[in-house]
Formats: C-alpha cells, sequence, structure tokens
C-alpha cells in the first residue's frame, strides 16, 4: 500500500494510461529540475570558463535550485510538459544541420591543404601548408632542445627527447627539400 501511494505520489493516479499526468510530483518537479540542470552543465561545460567538472557541477545545481525558488518554475515546468518534446527535435535538428555544414567547411580547408601537397606547383595552399608546418616544426624542434639542454644527457628521459629531436630534424629536412629551401 504504501508503495502504491508513492508510485501514485510521483506519477499521478493512472500511470498506466498512455497520455503522461502531467499533475504529478514527477512531471511538475523532478523532469523539469533535471531538464534545466543538464542544460545548465551542458552550457558550462561547453564554455571554457571553469576547466573543472566538479565546479561545472555545483554551479549547474545552485542555478538550478535558484531558478526552482522563482515563480516562474512552474510555467518552464508547463511549458517542458507541452512542447519540449518538439522543442528538442527542433533543436537538435538545426544542431546537427550547422554541425555538418560547419565540419564540411573545416573538412574542406584541410582537403584543401593536403591536396596541395601533391601538385606544389599547381596549387600554391600546399606551399602555404607546407611553409606553416616546418615553421611550427622548428619552433618545437627549438622548444626541445632548450629542455634537452637542462636534462643530464644519461638519464632515459634526455635520451628519448633526443631520439624525438631527431625525429623532428628529419622531417625537418624532408620539408625543406620540398619548398627547396636546401
Amino acid at each position: 500500500m504504501v508503495l502504491e501511494d508513492f508510485i501514485q505520489t510521483l506519477f499521478g493516479s493512472n500511470i498506466y494510461n498512455t497520455p503522461p499526468p502531467t499533475n504529478s510530483l514527477m512531471y511538475n518537479y523532478f523532469l523539469p529540475f533535471i531538464i534545466i540542470w543538464v542544460i545548465f552543465f551542458g552550457i558550462l561545460e561547453a564554455l571554457p570558463i571553469f576547466k573543472r567538472t566538479k565546479i561545472n557541477l555545483l554551479l549547474s545545481v545552485a542555478m538550478t535550485l535558484m531558478i526552482t525558488a522563482t515563480p516562474y518554475w512552474f510555467l518552464l515546468a508547463q511549458f517542458m510538459s507541452q512542447w519540449g518534446a518538439y522543442t528538442a527535435v527542433i533543436v537538435f535538428v538545426v544542431v546537427f544541420v550547422f554541425g555538418v555544414i560547419a565540419w564540411a567547411f573545416g573538412r574542406g580547408r584541410e582537403y584543401a591543404y593536403e591536396a596541395g601537397v601533391e601538385g606544389e606547383d599547381i596549387n600554391p595552399i600546399g606551399k602555404a601548408w607546407d611553409r606553416r608546418r616546418l615553421d611550427k616544426l622548428i619552433e618545437k624542434k627549438n622548444e626541445m632542445l632548450y629542455r634537452y639542454s637542462k636534462l643530464n644527457p644519461d638519464k632515459p628521459e634526455a635520451k628519448a627527447l633526443y631520439e624525438k629531436i631527431e625525429l623532428i630534424d628529419k622531417e625537418i629536412k624532408q620539408l625543406k627539400a620540398k619548398l627547396g629551401l636546401h
């Protein structure tokens, strides 16, 4: 009897009917709380304000609890129960479409840089990509050489770092040969 009363309090009087009862504790409090908490948590995780997940978790719970104390909570709960599914589908479609478009443009730029590597004389983008890669490799090599100078050459860390420096040096020589900068 106690379990039935608890289920009736949470989900409404008839839990076996197809339409969900919107006057129950689950749909008026718990579901909107969880949805709003997830929205705040997602926004905080997406924005690089705080790097730690625990801080984002606590802030999202605090913001959700602050919203529950306002009279707008019940309006928000009603809106979510009536239009939440439609809004979620529309937001998903919009994010998916813009995500695919952004991915396509980003991949197209990468493809242009990679495709230009083969035909350097035909595609100047390939040369620009190689030049940029060469500059980054030289910068990385100089940084690694500085770190190597601080280490004792007999240590295994120094030997591993020296091997990495040699690999980068080989790649630099290949890029210089490709660009004609011997």
